[in-house]
């Protein structure tokens, strides 16, 4: 065989292995995470629900949709707000099930800057994501289209912790009863470590978030959704160490006067509820299944008391 020959040879077997990866890459982690696995929670039901709870794992694991009665929790860990701006209108838009109302995260973590760009695996975040929108916020409209090209045409590539995420049934692929597998935590980090985790070398204010929010709403107005904005439980020490890390509690009180509308934008602050109860905690910064089942009945009387959820007979 010429050399022309086996570069085409090798080339073609290339673009065979190449196309069988991205195709076994899509069929198992690409269906198997967790933000397309709530979508489908959220899409197989028709009946309508009072409440969604959206966000990160802070929601994920604070809240016990069974408990609230007429709600459904689709949150996913690492969810920040960009990805929520596009993914909460895609749920919106699909499927036969509606809500009337939304809960949102309005944590210390929530404006940082940490994971801000982080949209991998771009396979499941461009499911809902406009990368080309987002890059042309961003001052550069194909700023993105790396990303966009990743999850169309090479969506394995650069996931090999996705891939081990998977085999391990850790963070995204996991137990979602399990909040410390779910995390992918090997230990039980304390309140200090967690909050660097968030907030150390990051903006702890993002102006990109706080962006992001405002859009969020102002979707949520048109689609006439009232918006409840949560501040969730954190251990004292997670809380005394993100404001010597520069997330003062002060910026979100600022923007919340701003943004805040009784009926249309209410908040919820349960951030210091448990500052002396560290039975509720699995780590740092998320509730067990006991702190979730107690967080859960405050939460429930406190969105009855401003009319969001209807009480149970």
């Amino acid at each position: 065989m010429s050399s022309l020959g086996r570069g085409l040879a090798f080339t073609a077997g290339a673009l065979l292995l190449h196309g069988l990866l991205s195709v076994l890459f899509v069929a198992t982690i690409g269906a198997a995470h967790d933000a397309r696995r709530m979508d489908a929670r959220w899409l197989e039901g028709p009946q309508p629900v009072q409440v969604m709870v959206a966000g990160d794992s802070h929601a994920r694991f604070a809240v016990e949709a069974s408990v609230l009665g007429s709600a459904i929790n689709v949150a996913v860990p690492g969810e920040h707000y960009l990805k929520t701006l596009y993914r909460l209108p895609w749920l919106l838009q699909h499927g036969t099930r509606t809500t009337q109302a939304v809960l949102l995260p309005f944590d210390a973590a929530s404006f940082s800057s940490f994971k801000a760009d982080n949209f991998q695996p771009e396979v499941v975040w461009g499911r809902y994501v406009d990368f080309f929108e987002l890059g042309r916020h961003k001052g550069a409209r194909f700023s993105y289209a790396g990303r966009w090209a990743k999850g169309r045409l090479a969506p394995y590539t650069g996931e090999l912790g996705s891939v081990l995420q998977f085999l391990t049934h850790t963070k995204h692929f996991r137990d979602e009863q399990n909040p410390s597998a779910s995390l992918g935590l090997t230990f039980l980090e304390g309140g200090p470590r967690a909050a660097r985790r968030h907030l150390q070398g990051a903006d702890p204010w993002d102006p990109e978030m706080a962006w992001a929010l405002r859009r969020i709403l102002a979707l949520c107005r048109e689609a006439e959704l009232r918006v409840v904005l949560v501040r969730y439980p954190v251990t004292r020490s997670y809380a005394q160490e993100s404001r010597r890390l520069g997330a003062d509690p002060a910026l979100r009180d600022a923007l919340l006067a701003e943004i805040r509308q009784d009926g249309v934008v209410d908040h919820l602050d349960f951030e210091a509820v448990f500052f002396d109860e560290p039975r509720m905690f699995s780590d740092g910064d998320h509730l067990n299944p006991t702190g979730r089942r107690w967080l859960s009945r405050l939460l429930a009387r406190s969105l009855q008391q401003l009319g969001v959820l209807t009480p149970r007979g």
